[in-house]
Order: C-alpha cells, then sequence, then structure tokens
C-alpha cells in the first residue's frame, strides 16, 4: 500500500468515527449504523466531512478532559487533514486539546502536533493560520498557549520569514496593549528559535 492511499485509508476510517460519534448524539432512536453508512458513501464529498467535523467542535465542551477515540481528536484531525481554511479559527478554542497518551520521536522528545493536535492541524493547514495566530497573539496573554501559536508561525514560515511577519505586524498594530503583546510573542519566538550562529 502507497502513502497516497495509506493516508486516504487513514482519513476515511478517522472521518467514520467522528461521523458515527456525532451520529449517535445527533440521531436520538435512530439506528446510527445505517446513519453511518448513508455518511461513509458521501464521504468524497469534502464538504460533508469538513461540516460534520466543526458541528462536533462547535457543540463540545472545551474543558471537558480527553479521552481515547475522542469525537474531538477525530474532528481535529479531519479538518487538519482537508486543510480546511474555514477551519482555522474553531481550531484556535481548541490548542489546549491534548490526548491521553503521546507518541515520542526517536529522541523521546514529542511531536507538537500529536500533543496538541489543532496546532497539528492549524501547521498543516498553511498559510492561512498565520494571520490569525497573530490576531490571537494580540490578545493573549497565557505564554504557554502563545508559545503554541510561534510553533505554527515557525513551522510555516520559517524562522527568519516569521521574524519578518511579526515585525509588519507589530509596525502597524495602533493600540498600545496589542502591540505590546505582540512584541512579547516575537520574543518568545526568538527565544525558542535562536538564530544560529553565522546564519
Amino acid at each position: 500500500m502507497n502513502t497516497r492511499t495509506l493516508g486516504a485509508a487513514t482519513l476515511c476510517l478517522t472521518a467514520c468515527l467522528v461521523l458515527r460519534a456525532y451520529g449517535a448524539q445527533a440521531t436520538g432512536e435512530q439506528d446510527t449504523r445505517a446513519w453511518m453508512l448513508r455518511m461513509v458513501e458521501t464521504l468524497h464529498r469534502r464538504d460533508v466531512a469538513v461540516e460534520q467535523s466543526m458541528a462536533v467542535l462547535h457543540q463540545a465542551d472545551v474543558e471537558k478532559k480527553c479521552t481515547f477515540n475522542d469525537p474531538r481528536l477525530m474532528a481535529i484531525r479531519v479538518l487538519g487533514q482537508f486543510a480546511d481554511k474555514q477551519a482555522v479559527h474553531e481550531l484556535l478554542r481548541w490548542t489546549r486539546l491534548t490526548p491521553p497518551s503521546v507518541s515520542v520521536d526517536e529522541t523521546h522528545r514529542f511531536v507538537i502536533g500529536d500533543r496538541y493536535p489543532a496546532v497539528g492541524a492549524l501547521i498543516k493547514i498553511g498559510k492561512a493560520s498565520v494571520p490569525a495566530c497573530l490576531w490571537k497573539l494580540r490578545s493573549m496573554t497565557d505564554e504557554r498557549e502563545r508559545e503554541k501559536l510561534c510553533w505554527v508561525i515557525r513551522a510555516i514560515e520559517g524562522q527568519a520569514v516569521g521574524q519578518f511577519v511579526f515585525g509588519l505586524e507589530i509596525e502597524k498594530e495602533a493600540v498600545p496593549e496589542k502591540k505590546a503583546r505582540l512584541r512579547s510573542a516575537l520574543e518568545e519566538f526568538k527565544k525558542l528559535f535562536p538564530v544560529e550562529a553565522g546564519k
């Protein structure tokens, strides 16, 4: 099985779990298995999977502890796989959500997208996530949350361009409090991703 086929199979399974979880809540007495089969038949329609995933997140409790096979995790992964730009602001609400267990790489460090699935989804979405992250950083005081958004910007734009983008945002921001928060975020960005010697 090649990488593309494996990715499609994984996405299909993830979407099925989301739809099944959402369907169990939304259909009441209805036979959820029959409902799921009908939905699987329309999975080729990207908008259906995105709409259902957004509905799961919109209706869910942000503070509820995450569990294995959590519908919220599945929804976030679907939105990331589809790289849906419309999901960016919704995903920014879910950067605190963490799965019950996190895999690590060969150096025993966690991959940030595994530790914080919404962060991983924002990175997969790409350029559309950057303005939204900078908008969020204007009002953000939580250092840990600020660090996550710095990771998103770094992963998408790179170190040098990321700093340049921060500079542009700081220059055009007129509200002193928001400008100060952006400056604090830039300092955090520089601390996390220092310029290598000789570059």
